[in-house]
């Protein structure tokens, strides 16, 4: 590997991972949105200049070597297989066969998330669900015609609201003890990112945050995938 090759590609993720104020043995759920999927084809395209033999996989395992959990939601998940099977960039498919793989098995590791769930302390999901869709609301009172010319998509919505729940969940992580054993630990994540470079999604996340509609949803922010 060139060292102007290894430098970039590292670079990149160090300045994501410091954009998401990493800390190794934290336990984060990194939840995926369709650009962000997008834009790490993006990445895989300058990652090329250097290496015409790249792969995406080394952006996803640089994250998922760091402990991350990432997750993909269905309905994310089936906005990805459109644009896998539908959209063309430069007669290519816009997102790959290699990582609409990767996303196939985001997803599936987040419906064994859902699995494993063994209480939430929180409302259940359709009571999340409806703090998001007036976070959502709110978030744009200031700029209505932004709101009414691009409203934000159920989509986002709910995978907003889906990251939210996770926020409170009691969910196995699996650590290293002090002899170096593997033990499961049951407790709710640290905290929850969602990975994404939309407007919408960062707006209505930090309305719920900020307790301005009394909704206080504490440990769960946007983090931008450019």
């Amino acid at each position: 590997m060139k060292a102007n090759e290894k430098d970039f590609m590292e670079g990149r993720i160090e300045k994501l991972l410091k954009r998401m104020n990493y800390e190794q043995g934290k336990k984060v759920l990194v939840f995926l949105d369709t650009g962000a999927i997008i834009d790490a084809e993006e990445e895989l395209a300058k990652y090329k200049l250097y290496n015409s033999g790249a792969q995406i996989e080394k952006i996803y395992n640089s994250l998922l070597g760091r402990g991350l959990n990432l997750f993909v939601i269905s309905p994310v998940f089936g906005e990805v297989l459109s644009h896998h099977n539908c959209n063309k960039v430069n007669g290519r498919a816009e997102i790959s066969k290699q990582n609409f793989e990767i996303v196939s098995n985001l997803q599936s590791a987040y419906e064994n998330f859902l699995q494993n769930i063994k209480n939430n302390d929180k409302d259940e999901i359709d009571a999340v669900r409806r703090d998001v869709y007036w976070a959502s609301v709110f978030a744009f009172e200031e700029d209505k015609k932004k709101g009414e010319r691009d409203p934000i998509s159920h989509v986002d919505r709910e995978l907003i609201s889906s990251a939210a729940w996770a926020r409170y969940a009691h969910v196995p992580f699996y650590s290293k003890n002090a002899n170096g054993g593997i033990e499961t630990v049951v407790q709710k994540p640290d905290e929850v990112i969602v990975l994404s470079p939309d407007s919408h999604v960062e707006k209505t996340i930090t309305m719920m945050s900020i307790n301005q509609l009394g909704l206080n949803y504490e440990g769960i922010r946007t983090v931008s995938s450019r």
